[in-house]
């Protein structure tokens, strides 16, 4: 009886005395002893039962095994919780207005885009509406500056986590412990382990650039800050790359896009070499196929995530067909030395270039699944600045496609739009904040892609821990996906 409610003991203790103080009711007594006893006994039963299984709601239950953190917790409760909270905890800090802060050109991990929220002005109208003035009066000091430096802590707080940081900070550890003549302190030791700790969801990823030139850079880029090796496929320059990051087993493979032209062009330069293929169903057969099997994540029919591109080279390929119609309008007698990049493309040309990448984009989803995790990475423009007008084109007709669809668009190009300082060359994007930004995009929507959620610069959910190693988890990147891209793909901003 020790086991039961106190309660319990009461009740029978003071029956017995009543009982034998009034032998002519001890018949009735007894059957209340009885009652009390089965009502205490399954009052007992329940709590126990309760407190050990968490309730029998499943709301209850996925809350519960939020906050106790345990390691047996299923995506599948972890997305009932963030039901839970609500679907404006989905925000894509990304496609926000903001700004991009870095303290110089070399400014890697320290480099953040900053979202704009609604609540800044109200927060900052009162001391930043003002114009500065000289701090001291004095014949060097005549006009007005502005103070130098990030942005508040409240603005800076709600930036996006800087995953690349991390990245390159534990891949930077990983190589000084394995340094025999080497000895980590105890602080980085700990830092170590902590980082391991937050990173472990990225272990064993494969994502796929289907892209052009700027990402292949960008995944070189990344690929040496995080001491991996970076290699071109068989058929060479122009066609496959990939990089490994043996110490958490990253492989990011990037398949190269020249156009989405049909067949072999004119101007194309290297016939005569093994990347004598132009069109993307040529590509996909002899190029990409060879390759497919390392973009395979552990659900065996996908990448974690893929990330498409075409823009600068079929600007290039329109402005070369624009050239020839005049020639053959006979407008023009010779070929042009430099060709028309500025001139607003026609419809038929943004016709062509809509339905072929709307092809490209059914051609993607026939080899890895209608529901693989995809987004369109915006255009970069050229850094003279000058040559942007079928950009722009390209970009709006672009948009409309993945609209159409239901593919979400990485702003990418139009965050770094104008940083043409920080190009390496005409075309390509130099390492730097620029590469620093790009991997961070990347990271924040394969942690998406894992199940983690992130709101206003706020981890609310990191990826289950226990199913990572199994195929049951990586079945459910499609259900971690869509759990916020409707409202990626039509809300508005708030």
């Amino acid at each position: 009886m020790n086991s039961l409610p106190q309660s319990f003991d009461t009740i029978v203790i003071e029956t017995k005395y009543m009982v034998s103080a009034l032998p002519a009711r001890r018949l009735v007594f007894t059957a209340a002893i009885a009652l009390a006893a089965t009502v205490a006994l399954v009052y007992w039963v329940a709590t126990i039962s309760a407190s050990m299984h968490g309730g029998t709601d499943d709301n209850a239950k996925s809350e519960f095994k939020f906050l106790q953190n345990t390691d047996n917790a299923d995506i599948s409760s972890e997305l009932v919780r963030l039901g839970s909270l609500g679907r404006e905890k989905c925000d894509n800090p990304y496609t926000r207005p903001g700004y991009l802060y870095a303290s110089n050109e070399h400014d890697f991990t320290g480099s953040k885009w900053v979202p704009f929220y609604s609540g800044m002005l109200d927060r900052s109208k009162s001391d930043r509406a003002v114009y500065p003035r000289p701090p001291v009066p004095d014949s060097y000091s005549e006009h007005e500056t502005f103070p130098d430096g990030p942005p508040p802590d409240r603005e800076f707080g709600m930036s996006p986590h800087s995953w690349m940081r991390d990245l390159k900070d534990l891949s930077d550890l990983k190589r000084r412990d394995a340094d025999d003549k080497v000895q980590l302190t105890e602080q980085q030791k700990r830092y170590k382990a902590q980082l391991e700790d937050r990173l472990y969801w990225v272990r064993d990823r494969r994502i796929l650039l289907i892209a052009d030139s700027v990402d292949r850079y960008m995944a070189i880029y990344m690929c040496s800050r995080l001491n991996g090796k970076f290699e071109h496929g068989p058929a060479g320059f122009q066609t496959t790359a990939s990089c490994l990051i043996d110490h958490m087993n990253i492989t990011i493979t990037h398949w190269h896009v020249s156009s989405t032209y049909t067949s072999v062009p004119p101007w194309w330069w290297m016939k005569s070499t093994k990347t004598k293929y132009v069109a993307i169903e040529e590509r996909w057969q002899e190029y990409y196929l060879p390759t497919v099997n390392q973009t395979i994540g552990k659900n065996g029919r996908s990448p974690d995530l893929v990330i498409l591109q075409s823009g600068l080279w079929d600007q290039t390929m329109f402005a070369y067909a624009h050239n020839q119609l005049l020639l053959d309008q006979r407008k023009t007698t010779q070929f042009a030395e430099e060709l028309d990049f500025m001139r607003p493309l026609n419809w038929q040309e943004l016709n062509f270039y809509m339905h072929r990448i709307a092809k490209f984009i059914g051609l993607i989803r026939e080899q890895f699944g209608s529901d693989v995790p995809m987004v369109y990475r915006s255009m970069t423009h050229k850094s003279n600045g000058s040559e942007t007008m079928g950009i722009h084109d390209l970009e709006r007709a672009a948009r409309f496609v993945c609209k159409e669809l239901d593919v979400e668009y990485m702003e990418f190009g139009s965050l770094v739009a104008g940083h043409y300082d920080w190009y390496r060359d005409k075309v390509h994007l130099e390492d730097g904040p620029l590469s620093a930004l790009w991997g961070n995009i990347v990271m924040w929507y394969l942690f998406r892609t894992q199940g983690g959620n992130e709101f206003k610069g706020s981890i609310q959910r990191m990826p289950p821990r226990s199913t990572l190693d199994s195929q049951s988890h990586d079945l459910s990147i499609t259900e971690a996906w869509k759990e916020c891209h409707d409202v990626f793909m039509h809300s508005l901003l708030i």
